[in-house]
């Protein structure tokens, strides 16, 4: 379904990097990992949210990190430090659906990750499910965040490309 929507809106993938892909939907950068990301994604999701902000005055970052995924090779932890100071988005919201041994060891690094991107001043939070982390972005972009069930729908498109 890469293209135009029911609403009109277009999910445009941007990069795919195996199991990965970083996308955008309206006025929202869109991370699916599958796989340990390496610097190129990283770099694409900065790339996507420049572009976007050049058409929407707030841009959102929706990062959504399956069960086996990876941590983000060195490369791309450096890569993602570099951009944090340079960004100027105004929410980021990661969901990671995943439980156990890998998902305690996850969290721990994500909170790590979340306190350097305070930095950055976008309002960033952890989540459990894509429904809490739409809800609460929502909430962050107020009057410019996308339709809700069409985002879902975008990221439900977005995991079964991933699966290709």
């Amino acid at each position: 379904m890469e293209g135009t929507s029911s609403l009109g809106s277009e999910l445009r993938v941007v990069l795919r990097q195996g199991k990965n892909l970083i996308a955008t939907w309206e006025n929202l950068v869109l991370a699916h990992w599958e796989e340990s990301p390496t610097a190129e994604p990283m770099r694409a999701i900065h790339e996507a949210h420049l572009a976007l902000l050049h058409r929407y005055p707030k841009v959102g970052h929706l990062v959504v990190v399956r069960g086996g995924a990876v941590m983000p090779s060195a490369e791309g932890r450096e890569v993602a430090a570099r951009y944090s100071g340079k960004s100027r988005m105004s929410s980021i919201a990661i969901v990671l659906e995943a439980e156990g041994f890998w998902a305690g060891a996850a969290r721990g690094f994500l909170t790590t990750v979340l306190f350097l991107r305070s930095r950055s001043g976008a309002p960033t939070q952890l989540f459990r499910d894509v429904d809490s982390a739409l809800e609460w972005q929502n909430a962050k972009l107020g009057d410019a965040a996308p339709n809700r069930v069409a985002t879902a729908a975008a990221l439900r498109e977005l995991r079964r490309q991933a699966r290709g």
